[in-house]
């Protein structure tokens, strides 16, 4: 019985990435909701490593968000810790009665220094919850995906 219990829940789930030093990659942050269970607005923080360079211009609105017309803020989240812990955005995907269907409801874009051999920390989504059309508040996992560089 608690095996399943996952399969009726929403999730997040984060592509893993590869990129050449010195270039530019993307990742897909997707979302999974069982038949009839989809929400209606979403809000999470992204967490990215040090090494990985993502500006406020470069995450935007997936395909299933689009689909479900749905707008995308976020916002740059300051950091207590000194400037080197990485870049923290808070998004929110809200707008209209659609639900959000499955499949992507975010890209970001990013970028790899040439003098970066490696990333060892994870790209992280935290803080996720979200809200069904009648308001109800559904708390999602979070998840996290390894950028690997070439």
């Amino acid at each position: 019985m608690l095996a399943t219990a996952g399969v009726w829940a929403q999730s997040f789930s984060i592509s893993p990435s590869t990129v050449t030093r010195g270039a530019s990659g993307s990742l897909l942050l997707s979302l999974e909701s069982p038949q009839g269970k989809a929400p209606l607005a979403l809000q999470w923080e992204f967490t990215f490593p040090p090494n990985v360079v993502v500006d406020l211009a470069d995450i935007a609105a997936g395909s299933a968000a689009v689909s479900g017309q749905k707008a995308l803020t976020c916002r740059a989240v300051e950091r207590t810790k000194d400037g080197g812990q990485g870049s923290e955005y808070a998004c929110l995907l809200a707008g209209g009665q659609k639900p959000i269907p499955n499949g992507p409801v975010v890209e970001v874009r990013y970028r790899v220094a040439l003098e970066i051999r490696q990333i060892a920390e994870k790209v992280r989504v935290g803080k996720a919850i979200g809200a069904t059309a009648d308001l109800k508040k559904i708390e999602l996992e979070g998840t996290q995906a390894v950028i690997t560089v070439k």
